[in-house]
């Protein structure tokens, strides 16, 4: 009896091994070539130098790295002392400006080109749920002027797999701020063991999982739009007089349209929501490698040079 039992032990153990294998290999041709991008314009050397089991460790946020205080998680504020109204971003690495330098970023240029001040809260990684945690959070909220005239979110289509992701990087890096709606209320959707959450076949079958939820398009409507929804209520109550502009941005592999009806969704959330597609106004965008920096999907210099005297007309700054 125990020495079945020892044999069906070692063929379970031999089965996980052989999934962890088969998803490790699986993985790393994958997603080569992304991580190879990625250290070419962290590392600018040609060669992979971040160890690929690093890319299996799932990081908890915790509340100090996202709130960030004095941490130097974001860009400078530009133009701190400007007498005019203040502008407030918000978003991903766009916003940020991943694989810029502090002069040649989104917030940087509006704020060169409008004399205005900037605060850049832009975090590499994150989508909307981000937005509305910030928007919640008391710590946060009392580090931003109280008189914004625009309050600016940049949406990309990866925010809407990002909704279900299970980390802000595919193959690793920090465990992503997720929600789902229950009795009509946005919570927290944690993650559970986060050993599991660190093998590789849990990676998979979170891509999967990413996948499946980000293709059911009623799904991801409901959420985009709760999400929207509360968080342009925290606006409305932490920042009154401020105007919420969405710039809807497309990268160049991206399918075209694919998301019309939702940003339609979106903008009927309120009149007093300003949405403009930047690809619309700017098709050239996508047309030349020179408004892309070297992984070919995040903004360059000379596309917010572009973009930014273009949202300036269109909100009048």
């Amino acid at each position: 009896m125990k020495k079945i039992l020892l044999i069906n032990l070692l063929i379970i153990f031999i089965i996980f091994i052989m999934a962890e294998l088969s998803s490790y290999i699986m993985l790393f041709n994958k997603y080569k070539e992304d991580i190879i991008n990625f250290n070419n314009i962290v590392n600018s050397e040609s060669k992979i130098k971040i160890p690929f089991l690093k890319y299996s460790k799932v990081i908890l946020p915790t509340r100090e790295n996202l709130l960030c205080n004095g941490g130097g998680c974001f860009r400078p504020v530009e133009y701190k002392n400007s007498d005019l109204k203040p502008i407030i971003l918000f978003g991903c690495s766009y916003t940020e400006g991943f694989g810029l330098e502090d002069n040649e970023t989104f917030s940087h240029k509006l704020a060169q080109y409008t004399n205005r001040s900037v605060y850049n809260r832009g975090r590499s990684g994150t989508g909307i749920p981000f937005l509305y945690y910030q928007l919640n959070d008391n710590e946060i909220i009392k580090e931003l002027p109280k008189n914004p005239e625009y309050i600016i979110f940049t949406l990309i289509p990866d925010h809407f797999p990002r909704l279900f992701r299970y980390r802000n990087f595919v193959l690793g890096g920090e465990h992503t701020l997720r929600y789902k709606i229950q009795d009509d209320k946005l919570i927290e959707d944690k993650i559970k063991f986060p050993f599991l959450h660190s093998l590789f076949t849990s990676i998979v079958i979170e891509e999967y999982l990413t996948n499946k939820n980000s293709s059911d398009t009623k799904k991801v409507t409901d959420l985009t739009v709760k999400l929207f929804d509360e968080s342009y209520k925290k606006i409305k109550e932490n920042f009154p007089n401020a105007k919420f502009v969405i710039l809807y941005f497309e990268c160049p592999f991206d399918e075209k349209n694919t998301y019309d009806e939702l940003l339609k969704d979106i903008s009927k959330i309120s009149d007093d929501i300003t949405m403009i597609h930047i690809n619309e106004k700017l098709p050239q965008l996508t047309e030349h490698d020179e408004y892309w920096i070297e992984d070919k999907s995040h903004p360059s210099a000379k596309a917010w040079d572009l973009i930014v005297p273009m949202i300036s007309k269109e909100l009048n700054l």
